[in-house]
């Protein structure tokens, strides 16, 4: 690796994904759901495979396919992941499409994921990285108790129930 963040080693690219980016950076009951901007996967794809340290892999080739199996015959597939970063939706999806697209090569654009909000509130550079993938966002609960004025508990307790409704409406 060569020691550089994301940020200093693809800022060039910041330019190009802002006037790509097509969502906006307020969550309400009617944005949700996000579908994915293919020009954002693109660059974050490319991002990734620059990144990638050789040999990594899926482990467990079986158990996806079964998986493929089982959602291309009409099942309703979800995959539970316990994730640390905003890189690990990108990798398991670039993984799958490059390892697996013999077996699906549509699977990883299937995926919706749930993103917390602020992917889209806090950080424009994050928002458009997250924009590469279709998602259901939510308010997370665990936001609102950071909040200590009773004012603005209020008014972000309502907002989180109005997004959480619309979210669970789109998850089904």
């Amino acid at each position: 690796m060569d020691g550089l963040s994301l940020f200093d080693k693809y800022g060039y690219l910041a330019k190009e994904l802002e006037n790509i980016t097509q969502v906006g950076d307020v969550i309400t009951a009617a944005n949700v759901f996000q579908e994915a901007n293919p020009g954002c996967r693109k660059i974050v794809d490319r991002m990734v495979a620059d990144n990638l340290l050789p040999g990594s892999r899926l482990e467990g080739r079986g158990h996806f396919e079964n998986f493929f199996d089982q959602v291309n015959r009409g099942r309703h597939g979800l995959i539970l992941m316990e994730h640390y970063s905003t890189v690990d939706l990108p990798i398991l999806c670039y993984l799958l499409d490059t390892e697996f697209a013999s077996v699906d090569p549509t699977l990883s654009r299937r995926i919706v994921s749930m993103a917390g909000m602020k992917l889209n509130e806090e950080n424009p550079a994050i928002r458009v990285w997250a924009e590469g993938f279709s998602r259901i966002v939510i308010y997370p609960s665990r936001t609102l108790t950071a909040i200590s004025d009773p004012a603005v508990l209020e008014r972000e307790t309502a907002r989180s129930r109005t997004i959480n409704t619309a979210a669970v409406r789109a998850l089904d």
